[in-house]
């Protein structure tokens, strides 16, 4: 049941991060579970994505833990999706406090 959790998680972060103009700016649609053969540098991809019931007696529920890997050749990539990741870490560390 965990494994259901883990996949809508993704799903939605997905469509959450395909919709960040932000991110898109600079890796266009270029957000992967598996990048393909020759992938075009900068782009995103869904890391390690661990799930784990956490299930009381009358909810069912997952604990999930994931990975969102940035990747860029050049300096000037990793400096702009950086930037982005800052701002993405502030975004959920004020939604955690809420």
């Amino acid at each position: 049941m965990a494994d259901n959790f883990a996949l809508a998680l993704q799903k939605g972060l997905r469509t959450r991060l395909a919709a960040t103009s932000d991110l898109t700016n600079i890796v266009s649609t270029r957000i992967f579970d598996e990048p393909p053969q020759g992938v075009t540098f900068p782009y995103v991809r869904f890391g390690d994505i661990t799930p784990a019931a956490f299930d009381t007696d009358t909810e069912l529920g997952a604990q999930v833990s994931i990975g969102i890997e940035c990747h860029s050749r050049s300096a000037s990539g990793v400096l702009r999706l950086f930037k982005w990741w800052k701002l993405l870490n502030r975004l959920y560390t004020v939604r955690k406090r809420m």
